[in-house]
């Protein structure tokens, strides 16, 4: 599970991970969270993590292609956020085979992710429905790399620098 972002609780609802993440461990899923990242809540974020138990490795902040690296090795991309422009992480994560299991915002994630075909989105304050759907994609590794392929043709299609640049120039023009 990857985590990639500010390590802040307002916009971010990072606190929501440590609880989404025992969720899915109590439900027999073996994980490491790597989170890549720094930020204002992050000495409360650690002890969050510490007191559940999960296992993580806390990158801090990263290059962008040690980040990429990180992203590629990936399964999920997790992102509970509370409110997003659209988010870079998001896209460049989907670019790299790793499946966003993030929250349901409308104009921003909704646009990108399409929930059971290419990610999962959930209500941000959903831990359960969180934690579920790591549970399901863990327990399906076909679904998972299916929708792995699919976010990774969404982007391809849809938010490529190419098809990005063009629509910029449709715009100015």
């Amino acid at each position: 599970i990857l985590y990639v972002g500010r390590l802040e609780q307002e916009q971010k609802n990072i606190f929501a991970i440590p609880a989404i993440l025992k969720l899915a461990v109590a439900n027999g899923v073996a994980l490491t969270l790597e989170i890549v990242g720094d930020g204002p809540d992050a000495f409360e974020f650690k002890e969050r993590l510490k007191d559940c138990g999960i296992p993580y490795v806390l990158h801090g902040p990263l290059g962008r292609s040690e980040t990429i690296d990180r992203m590629q090795q990936a399964d999920v991309l997790l992102m509970p956020s509370f409110f997003e422009g659209l988010p870079m992480a998001l896209l460049e994560a989907m670019s790299c085979g790793a499946t966003p299991v993030a929250s349901r915002l409308v104009g921003s994630t909704d646009t990108v992710v399409q929930s059971g075909l290419n990610g999962e989105l959930l209500e941000p304050t959903d831990i359960h429905g969180f934690a579920e759907a790591i549970v399901r994609l863990a327990h399906d590794r076909d679904r998972l790399a299916a929708m792995a392929r699919n976010a990774q043709e969404t982007i391809r299609l849809g938010f490529s620098v190419e098809v990005m640049v063009s629509a910029y120039v449709r715009l100015i023009h």
